[in-house]
């Protein structure tokens, strides 16, 4: 019994090894030989397998048997029928074992006489070739030994070109071996493209028979039809043999029904089409079959879609069986399906970079159908070290059937959070998070979740260098990445990178291929020189303030940005104080030896012409205020400038001021001076302005008579006696506060305290940065992506051959596109460790028709193009998260569009702001806040 199983099981040696075992212990039983017999036909040794067929016969002759025993007559005429056909499998061996040495002879004639006829051409138009697979080619190469060491030029030139040699490591010499080898028919199902998954059936074109990304000289070989036809006759095949012909071009199309810039998904066809195709209530695939037996008003592809669909029909499946007229029945057909992912998903406190990202993965159809249809319990994988134990892929599955099947108009994805919180903690709490990093952790983890593979084996990378042929080590690598790695997850975002590092001592080359998920642009930037609009505030009997545009290479220093507006403004160098203004007040005073780099586009920088420090000098930053109470100095005004006791609340507004005076002033000649910098301002009068002096905290100080914190404007005193002697050692802070009431039927225009006069320079300057940002389009990001890079001190790269770290050069190229690709712009510039500026950058990016071929890299080994492989290239756009703000402190919104095997959905685009969901209109889907781009490939691999 145990040597049927193991028959069972082809496991023909082991089971050979317990026959024999039985057998010497006890020698008269005949189904031990007949099943030692099957073991030896399952090693193809026919000899002995018809010793002991021969050997099970006589003993079935030699034992008469009883009525209980009749069964074993049964057995033997299965003994006798199998041995003549183990006899006739022997002679048809002997047959090939003796025609073998003739097979090599009369390859290398049919390839000579085919040479000679198409001389001085290697092909001709519409001749036939055969694709075979490799390693069935590469087997019967060796065992003819076709390639040998003084005629491998001469087979390769006689073959198609482009023929790959067999690989010396893998040819036998020893020529015992020749007996023992049954090559079998020729099998090309590793060719076939399988349609044994929804996968492959819904999104893998239809009229394409070929696997998609085969590799010549790895999954299979080209040969002529003349050799062909030779091979099948000596040895049979049992798959359908693949043909192609060449083109006008001489040369081969391996897909030619791939569709090139034209995709049959057009959106504007569909809905003719659509309204003659059932699709399933809960997954929403074409061709569902199988209907609701109680309101026959839902088709469902399976048993599964049905009960993942079933708590949200179940209501209204009674009202649709008492429907007998059928315009009703067609419009509760409608209403059963759902919002289709029109549902917003609520804020749990700074997720809305999370509500965006799922926004946009929800509109991924393979993988949301996957899990509506429930197919996604077949791959579970709870026992993985590396995912969640499944918890992901069920919240996953619970926020998209809410999403697509129920009626609600937002829901919380409180279960998500947790279980997202636990294969990564980082995301735990409220805290804001990056999308892009939340999407690639989220996909990481749900790929784990569903993970077909259990036991993954241990793989060793081989070193590839520039000697290699990369296609075959690019199908290596991604066929030893499967081994480990099987899931929809990975069928649909994950594609493959080619890195090439260059020493730049040793000129080592060395290549690597990984696997990835989402491709990160860098957005380029003027690589030398930037931008800085600055306010220049000129000090006493001056207009407004003059916006200036200061051009300054990147890395320079605030002393540079200094001398640049000196030269061009005319203020001395030593004069100009340059600030960042941030919320109507002064926030900083730039040092001179502060970056570039460390002021952020959207800082407001100011220059004020003020005296230089000295022990006479006393510098005053001022800020505007309106205070709707009377300036008489009460006890009221000693509060904080942000509000009083009264409830009177002191808002500022307008530019502050810096500037300076000596110290040997009045009170009223101060006040004059600070009114000097205001006269300016259109619709204000100098009664209405009172100065509260503060510490640097906004507290005021009850310095003068009184105990008020009021600077008395008709006071000859000198200043320096209320403030103290050292005044001139810090800074004096004050708060202007604009008092009307006096003379309330004249409004307050706080507009007039923001104007500015802009100069030529800032709009030239602006004229040039609008170029700049309108010039970048998401084909000049991939230009940059792919181009060549010097490695800095941080990034170094390890050379085995110098055995040190060297500034390589890095290229990086695209070798193998998913399904869906999602490319994140890098729109965060890193200052240092706390901080990365936003770039708002204006990226133009395609809708419909991204042609990703130009990017994807090529095998510049391949001395000829005789077999064109290329596949359809075309994306096109469903879904995109937008960032607003800056790191930390923004917004995340997406766009976003259904889309099936048949285009995109006639609905449209809609917005997605956490719980609010609208229509958008296309013309407005392109803007600067693209942060995220999720686009689907046409053609399916």
């Amino acid at each position: 019994n145990l040597a049927m199983a193991l028959l069972k099981l082809e496991q023909y040696e082991d089971a050979l090894n317990e026959c024999s075992i039985g057998i010497s212990l006890d020698n008269s039983a005949p189904k031990l030989w007949y099943r030692r017999a099957l073991a030896h036909e399952g090693m193809r040794d026919w000899t002995k397998a018809i010793d002991d067929l021969e050997e099970c016969l006589q003993l079935f002759d030699n034992v008469s048997l009883s009525k209980a025993q009749e069964r074993m007559k049964t057995a033997a005429t299965e003994a006798r029928a199998r041995i003549n056909q183990t006899k006739s499998m022997l002679a048809n061996t002997l047959q090939q074992q003796h025609d073998i040495s003739k097979e090599k002879k009369t390859v290398i004639t049919l390839l000579q006489a085919r040479h000679e006829a198409l001389k001085p051409n290697l092909t001709k138009k519409d001749e036939a070739f055969f694709l075979l697979e490799w390693t069935w080619w590469q087997e019967w190469c060796n065992h003819v030994k076709l390639f040998d060491s003084d005629d491998d030029d001469i087979i390769l030139s006689l073959l198609p070109p482009g023929a790959i040699p067999v690989r010396k490591s893998l040819q036998t010499d020893d020529d015992d071996d020749d007996m023992d080898i049954d090559l079998g028919p020729i099998d090309n199902s590793s060719l076939i493209v399988s349609r044994d998954t929804a996968f492959a059936n819904h999104w893998y074109p239809a009229d394409e028979e070929l696997a998609p990304k085969l590799v010549r000289g790895y999954d299979y070989e080209i040969i002529p039809r003349e050799v062909y036809q030779a091979l099948s006759t000596w040895y049979g095949e049992v798959t359908v043999p693949l043909c192609r012909r060449t083109s006008s071009e001489n040369t081969l199309q391996l897909y030619p029904n791939s569709k090139n810039g034209k995709s049959a998904l057009s959106c504007r066809s569909l809905s003719q089409q659509q309204q003659q195709i059932n699709f399933c209530g809960a997954c929403h695939a074409p061709h569902a079959k199988a209907r609701c037996t109680q309101c026959l008003a839902v088709y469902y592809c399976h048993r599964s879609c049905q009960e993942s669909h079933w708590p949200y029909h179940k209501h209204i499946c009674s009202k649709a069986t008492m429907e007998k007229n059928s315009n009703s029945s067609r419009t509760l057909r409608h209403n059963t399906h759902g919002r289709r992912g029109r549902v917003g998903l609520h804020n749990l406190g700074n997720t809305c970079f999370m509500n965006s990202a799922l926004q946009c993965l929800s509109h991924a159809t393979p993988l949301t159908r996957h899990f509506l249809s429930q197919a996604f319990l077949q791959d579970l994988n709870p026992h993985n070290p590396l995912g969640t134990r499944g918890k992901l892929a069920h919240a996953y599955d619970q926020v998209l059937r809410e999403l697509y099947l129920g009626s609600s108009l937002a829901m919380s994805p409180t279960t998500l959070k947790v279980a997202i919180a636990r294969f990564a903690p980082r995301f735990a709490g409220c805290s804001q998070h990056d999308a892009t990093e939340f999407l690639a952790y989220f996909l990481d983890g749900l790929h784990e979740d569903l993970n077909r593979i259990r036991k993954a084996p241990y793989l060793e990378l081989p070193d590839i260098d520039d000697r290699s042929d990369m296609s075959i080590a690019g199908a290596e690598a991604w066929n030893g990445h499967l081994r480990r790695n099987d899931s929809l997850v990975l069928q649909t975002f994950y594609g493959q990178f080619k890195s090439t590092c260059v020493c730049p001592q040793c000129n080592r080359v060395s290549v690597s291929f990984d696997a990835f998920n989402h491709v990160s642009l860098e957005i380029p930037q003027p690589q030398t020189n930037r931008f800085l609009p600055i306010l220049v505030f000129g000090g006493e009997n001056s207009g407004p303030p003059v916006r200036w545009m200061i051009q300054v290479r990147r890395g320079c220093f605030v002393a540079d940005i200094r001398q640049a507006l000196s030269k061009q403004c005319g203020i001395p160098f030593e004069r100009l104080a340059l600030c960042d203004i941030y919320d109507f007040n002064i926030y900083e005073i730039l040092q001179d030896s502060k970056n570039v780099n460390a002021i952020r586009t959207s800082d407001l920088l100011g220059a004020y012409n003020v005296d230089p420090y000295t022990n006479t000098t006393v510098h005053v930053i001022a800020t505007n205020s309106y205070c709707s109470s009377k300036g008489n100095g009460n006890n009221e005004e000693k509060k904080s400038l942000k509000g009083n006791e009264d409830g009177n609340s002191e808002e500022l507004f307008g530019f502050p001021v810096l500037t300076s005076f000596n110290a040997s002033l009045s009170c009223k000649e101060v006040y004059q001076h600070l009114w000097e910098q205001f006269h300016h301002i259109n619709g204000v009068r100098k009664e209405w302005m009172q100065v509260c002096i503060a510490d640097n905290n906004g507290k005021a100080l009850a310095l003068f008579p009184d105990q008020s914190p009021i600077l008395p404007s008709d006071s000859d005193e000198k200043i320096v006696h209320y403030l103290g002697k050292d005044c001139t050692e810090r800074f004096l802070f004050c708060t202007v506060q604009w008092d009307k009431n006096t003379d309330a039927e004249i409004p307050l225009d706080k507009s007039e305290f923001i104007k500015v006069i802009d100069h030529e320079s800032y709009i030239q300057g602006m004229q040039q940065e609008l170029k700049v940002r309108s010039g970048v389009t998401l084909d000049q990001c991939f230009q940059t992506f792919t181009r060549a890079e010097r490695l800095d001190e941080n990034n170094m790269w390890y050379c085995n051959e110098c055995k040190k770290h060297v500034r390589a050069l890095k290229t990086m190229e695209l070798w193998r596109l998913p399904n869906v690709l999602v490319v994140h712009l890098k729109r965060f510039e890193f200052k240092h460790a706390l901080r990365r500026d936003k770039l708002d950058t204006f990226v133009d990016f395609p809708l419909e028709a991204l042609d990703m071929a130009q990017y994807c890299g090529k095998n510049v080994d391949n001395k000829n193009n005789f077999v064109q492989d290329n596949t359809c290239a075309m994306y096109d756009l469903f879904a995109v998260t937008n960032h607003f703000g800056r790191l930390g402190f923004g917004h995340y919104t997406a766009f976003a569009r259904s889309w099936d095997e048949y285009g995109m959905s006639k609905d449209g685009w809609a917005i997605f702001d956490d719980s609010s969901v609208r229509r958008e209109a296309e013309a407005n889907i392109v803007t600067p806040a693209a942060y995220v781009l999720f686009y689907r490939r046409r053609t399916f691999n």
